[in-house]
C-alpha cells in the first residue's frame, strides 16, 4: 500500500484489508443465514398450513425485511468492490448500511422479541413479565433507530465515535442482551414447571429448553461483541461482522423454536428412524396435540402442572 493511499485510511487502520474484511464477510454470512432461514420458512410452510393467520404474518413479514436486509447488503457490497473499485474513500462512506444494519436488526429484534413475549404471557397466564420484555424490546428499538438516523446525518463511518452514537449503541444492544436474558430465565421456567403424562410432549419440552437456552447464548454472545467492539475507538471495525449477522441469528432463532413443534414422520417402533411425513401433533389417537401443549397451554392442563 503506497502513501497516498494510508494517507486516506483512518488513523487506527493499517491496512485496507482491516476495513474490506468485515465488509466482505458480514454480506457472505448474512446472505447464508438468510439461506438458512429460507429453507426454515419453507418447512413452516410445509408443516403448518392450518396455523392462525397472526403467526403467518408474523413469519413471511419477518422473511420479507430479512430478505430486503441482505439486498440492501448485496447492493452496498457492490458498490464498494466494483462500482467504486480502487477508491479507498468509499470504505468510509456508510451508504444504505444506515437502513440495513441498525434500523431492520432492531425491527426485527422488536418483532422477535415480541413473539417470545406473547408466548411467555400465554405459559404463564400473566401479561407483567410480558409488558417488562416488550418496554425492554421498545428501548433497543429505538437505540437501534437513533444509530441508523445519526448513521445517515455523519454520512461517514470516521464520524460516527461520538457520546451520541455509543449511547445509542448501548442502548440497542445492552437492552437487546438484558431482554433475551429475561425471555430465556422465563421460557426455561415456565417450561420446566410443565407436567405432562405424554412421552413425545416431555421431549418436546426439552427440545425447547435447549433450543432456548442455545439460541439465547448465541444471541447474547454476538450482542455483546459486537457492543464492545462498537466502543473501542482504536479497534478496527470489525464489530460490522455481528452488526450485519445478529438480525438474521434472531429471525433464525424464531423460525427454529416455532419449527421444532414439528414431528416428521410416525413409526410403530420408538427406536425407528425412519421419517415420512409432517404432522403437526402426536400419532392419532392421543387427544391432547404438541401444539397446545407447549404454544397454546390449556388451563386445565396449566391448573393441573402448578397446583393451583
Amino acid at each position: 500500500m503506497d502513501s497516498a493511499t494510508s494517507n486516506l485510511l483512518p488513523s487506527n487502520i493499517t491496512h485496507i484489508n482491516q476495513l474490506a474484511g468485515p465488509l466482505l464477510l458480514a454480506a457472505l454470512l448474512n446472505c447464508g443465514l438468510l439461506g438458512v432461514l429460507s429453507v426454515q420458512v419453507y418447512l413452516y410452510y410445509l408443516a403448518f398450513p392450518g396455523d392462525q393467520k397472526f403467526m403467518k404474518y408474523l413469519v413471511y413479514g419477518i422473511y420479507v425485511l430479512e430478505v430486503l436486509q441482505s439486498v440492501l447488503l448485496v447492493q452496498s457490497t457492490f458498490r464498494i468492490f466494483v462500482t467504486n473499485f480502487q477508491d479507498v474513500g468509499v470504505f468510509d462512506r456508510i451508504g444504505s448500511s444506515w437502513l440495513s444494519i441498525p434500523i431492520l436488526t432492531a425491527i426485527d429484534t422488536f418483532i422477535v422479541q415480541g413473539f417470545y413475549a406473547h408466548r411467555i404471557s400465554i405459559l404463564s397466564d400473566s401479561k407483567k413479565v410480558a409488558g417488562a420484555i416488550v418496554a425492554l424490546s421498545f428501548i433497543q428499538l429505538g437505540g437501534g433507530v437513533a444509530v441508523g438516523v445519526y448513521a445517515e446525518k455523519n454520512k461517514l463511518y470516521s464520524l460516527l465515535f461520538t457520546p451520541k452514537i455509543l449511547v445509542s449503541t448501548g442502548l440497542w444492544n445492552v437492552g437487546s442482551v438484558l431482554c433475551d436474558l429475561i425471555i430465556a430465565i422465563c421460557m426455561i421456567y415456565y417450561l420446566s414447571r410443565y407436567d405432562t403424562t405424554i412421552k413425545q410432549t416431555k421431549v418436546l419440552l426439552k427440545k425447547i429448553i435447549r433450543l432456548t437456552i442455545e439460541s439465547g447464548s448465541l444471541i447474547a454472545v454476538i450482542a455483546i461483541t459486537s457492543f464492545v467492539m462498537a466502543i473501542l475507538p482504536t479497534c478496527p471495525p470489525y464489530y460490522r461482522v455481528p452488526m450485519g449477522i445478529i438480525g438474521k441469528v434472531y429471525a433464525n432463532s424464531m423460525l427454529v423454536l416455532n419449527n421444532s413443534r414439528m414431528l416428521l414422520g410416525s413409526s410403530k417402533d420408538e427406536s425407528s428412524t425412519i421419517l415420512s411425513e409432517f404432522r403437526l401433533g402426536p400419532p392419532p389417537g392421543d387427544k391432547e396435540t404438541i401444539t397446545d401443549c407447549v404454544f397454546s397451554v390449556n388451563s386445565e392442563e396449566r391448573t393441573r402442572s402448578t397446583g393451583v
